[in-house]
């Protein structure tokens, strides 16, 4: 046939070699020499789909060789040969010679029959330069390469290129090994060392080592396009699209990824394992659980079949993440499992995260200290920039649940700084992702506003695409933006459906019920109750709670306090229960202002009084801000108007100027603290002012909540307002109302009861 080329035809051929244990000793390690370096040169050419004999007749065209390496008829005398059979006739190769050429006989053989196969742009191709003393160290590497024993065969590389220095081959295949045990650094050192070597080869071969190379040095986006120009035109190779695939991963295009994936699995078990489990981190990268589950458990199956200890690890703490993501329980058997098969293949790498993962999911972060101090020396050794944060990352998550924010923000700053020692923007960017919610823990919107414009630079696609959508929507949402908040969240679950290969992925709910808070504020319960409908869909724990305490919300401005109660009385039941601190505090955040609506002020102040000084003495502002500002109001509903205007001056400072939400509560506090103080002048100014800021907003709900404490200053000027009127007859949210902080009538003032807000209220449907 022609020249292969991205357009040739494909050509079947099976390689069949005698098994092992029907060879003489001195046979076995030649014949697995013959095998293998043929086999590696037909692989690596796209216009040859190479099989074994375990798989033979799955094409009529295709060409079986019968390799042998076995002693003449005569003493000391060898004999080389590769026979032909299928429908094409080809000459069958055969050298003779004696025990010290059998190497150099094994290289002639194998160029010859690449050429009788129909390949002469392989003719350049280099020998097989290693002696017969050192092949059998060569042959034992392979062979601990391919049933995956990857410390074992690092080691035997090693000993082939102490006893060799100058064989490229096997230092071609060391750095691939050492990549696989995430030495990246040192598997860099050998691909340069090989470059020599790699020079010598025809493009043919030379390709996908450049390929693989691009990988190993971490340039990801020249590995993707590497890797799909292998596939174009030759056999649909599983192995090249894996690896673009995961090229595509680690280059932030998950989504990309997850689409080249989303296809049938191979048919061949070996394939398909690598495939599913790179499946199983695009789907992870997506922030779809239960596709990443899914896969990591078919990847696990079939390595456990093969035996493939090393695979079968990796898909273990897939799985782990998977079920992680879905909020589901994790065993600790998984870690135990992880940790013995990195074990049994020699990766100490693999080891120790294992050992990590499984002291961090018993939350013992303070006690993984010597572990994980172990594991990031020897990711810093080993180059592996990608695991050190990824440690890291997973440890300051771990000091975050357990309320301890000095260590959790130490590590994140660790983080960041490796990231941005190494160089590694991409592994600095990811970091920026994972700090979006410390940002706004903190209400530093200028810090988050920054990061956020960073990120953006990034292929939104996968977990990049959601969190920037969703930290966006949230930003213009605390801003009072509503329309470009949902303009943020359409475009943020396109792209995450854009990255899924089958449905959505469940994560997505949380725009639904982000949308449902929003529409709360714009005045459209119907609207709202089908989003938090649709969060709850989800099925996720945390959007169940998130969608119940906006019912709860919506439920009183409707004026169905008890359903509120309902939702309510359960959550704060099972406050003891909820294992992370910070969880706790934010429910607790959350719960309050219903509580509170819903006449239980004291122990909506004993809530607060309960984690205070837990939560100003972890810096997260946000939490304290809001229960300051529950306090204050709380002290206002309780006529202690010193305590109320005290608490809104202290949190003055924590909260940007452009909060709206939490600066409109402060000027509700302040508007009725001078009102209480007898001056209804200033407080009437105030609360116009507030009125007019609400209506620019559209936040229907703001505007009515001002509406009604207006109604009970006689010289606010919004009083008479029309448009109050027809706002809480076509919004139905004819509960909405802040006279709850108002106890008593104040001097001179008719009772709440006989306001005209609330008499028109009363008279609705």
């Amino acid at each position: 046939r022609q020249p292969a080329s991205r357009q040739s035809p494909v050509a079947h051929v099976v390689l069949v070699a005698p098994a092992a244990s029907s060879l003489a000793e001195e046979a076995r390690w030649p014949t697995r020499l013959l095998h293998d370096w043929l086999d590696w040169q037909l692989r690596s050419n796209p216009g040859f789909v190479v099989r074994g004999p375990d798989e033979m007749g799955k094409s009529r065209e295709e060409t079986v060789v019968l390799l042998a390496v076995r002693r003449g008829t005569t003493d000391g005398e060898w004999r080389v040969s590769a026979q032909f059979r299928g429908l094409v006739k080809r000459n069958d190769i055969l050298r003779i010679g004696d025990a010290a050429s059998i190497v150099t006989m094994i290289s002639e053989v194998s160029r010859e029959a690449v050429m009788e196969l129909g390949a002469p742009e392989m003719l350049s191709a280099p020998e097989l330069a290693i002696d017969a003393e050192t092949a059998p160290s060569l042959v034992a590497a392979m062979e601990a390469e391919a049933q995956r024993q990857w410390g074992d065969a690092a080691q035997a590389y090693r000993h082939v290129l102490e006893q060799a220095p100058s064989t490229g081959f096997a230092r071609f295949r060391l750095a691939r090994v050492l990549a696989q045990l995430g030495q990246q650094g040192a598997a860099q050192s050998e691909m340069a060392r090989a470059e020599t070597w790699i020079a010598t080869l025809p493009e043919i071969l030379r390709e996908p080592i450049r390929a693989e190379e691009k990988i190993i040095r971490q340039d990801y986006a020249a590995a993707a396009l590497a890797y799909a120009a292998l596939q174009r035109g030759g056999s649909e190779i599983a192995r090249y699209r894996v690896a673009e695939a995961q090229a595509l991963r680690q280059a932030g295009r998950s989504a990309e990824a997850a689409g080249l994936l989303a296809n049938d699995v191979p048919e061949a078990p070996a394939l398909a394992v690598h495939w599913l489990i790179e499946r199983a981190r695009a789907e992870i990268a997506n922030r779809d659980s239960r596709a990443a589950g899914a896969a990591a458990t078919r990847a696990l199956d079939m390595a456990r079949t093969l035996g493939w200890k090393h695979e079968s690890a990796q898909a273990g703490l897939l799985l782990a993440d998977a079920l992680n993501g879905a909020g589901e329980r994790v065993s600790p058997q998984i870690y135990e499992d992880a940790e013995a098969g990195f074990a049994a293949v020699g990766d100490r790498l693999g080891v120790l995260r294992a050992r990590v993962l499984a002291e961090l999911a018993r939350g013992v972060a303070g006690g993984a200290s010597s572990s994980l101090d172990a594991l990031l020396a020897e990711a810093r050794s080993a180059g592996n920039v990608a695991l050190e944060i990824d440690a890291l990352r997973r440890t300051w998550m771990t000091h975050y649940r357990a309320g301890d924010m000095h260590e959790a923000r130490r590590r994140s700053e660790q983080a960041a700084a490796v990231a941005q020692a190494a160089g590694n923007t991409t592994e600095r960017r990811r970091v920026d992702l994972y700090l979006l919610h410390q940002d706004l823990l903190r209400l530093d919107f200028d810090t988050l506003d920054r990061r956020l414009e960073r990120l953006r630079g990034e292929p939104q696609q996968g977990v990049m695409a959601y969190s920037v959508g969703l930290y966006t929507a949230r930003m213009h949402y605390l801003r009072g933006h509503f329309a470009p908040a949902l303009d943020a969240l359409d475009a943020a679950e396109e792209a995450s459906r854009a990255s899924a290969s089958g449905d959505a992925p469940s994560v997505v709910g949380i725009f639904d019920c982000m949308r449902a808070a929003i529409f709360v504020a714009q005045g459209k319960p119907a609207e709202a109750r089908t989003g938090f409908r649709d969060c709850r869909s989800a099925r996720i724990a945390a959007f169940e709670q998130f969608a119940d305490l906006g019912e709860a919300d919506l439920a009183i401005q409707v004026g169905a306090p008890d359903v509120a109660r309902r939702l309510v009385e359960p959550m704060i039941a099972h406050l003891p229960d909820e294992s992370s601190l910070p969880d706790r505090w934010t429910l607790v955040m959350d719960i309050v202002p219903i509580w509170a609506r819903l006449g239980e002020v004291t122990e909506a102040r004993h809530l607060i009084d309960d984690i205070l000084p837990a939560v100003q003495a972890s810096g997260l502002r946000m939490l304290e801000a809001n229960l300051r500002i529950s306090r204050a109001e709380i002290a206002l509903a309780e006529r202690r108007t010193d305590a109320a205007e005290a608490e809104i001056a202290a949190v003055d400072a924590l909260v940007p100027a452009d909060h709206w939400f939490e600066r409109r509560r402060m000027r509700t506090v302040r508007a009725l603290v001078a009102q209480a103080r007898g001056d209804t002048a200033g407080a009437a100014r105030m609360l116009d002012n507030l009125h007019a800021d609400a209506r620019a907003h559209q936040d229907v709900s703001a505007e009515l909540q001002v509406h009604s404490l207006i109604e009970a200053n006689p010289l606010a000027t919004s009083c008479t307002d029309p448009l109050g009127m027809q706002l809480l007859a076509t919004s139905g949210l004819r509960g909405t109302s802040d006279q709850w902080m108002l106890p008593s009538p104040l001097p001179g003032m008719p009772p709440a009861s006989l306001s005209p807000h609330r008499n028109q209220r009363r008279h609705l449907p």
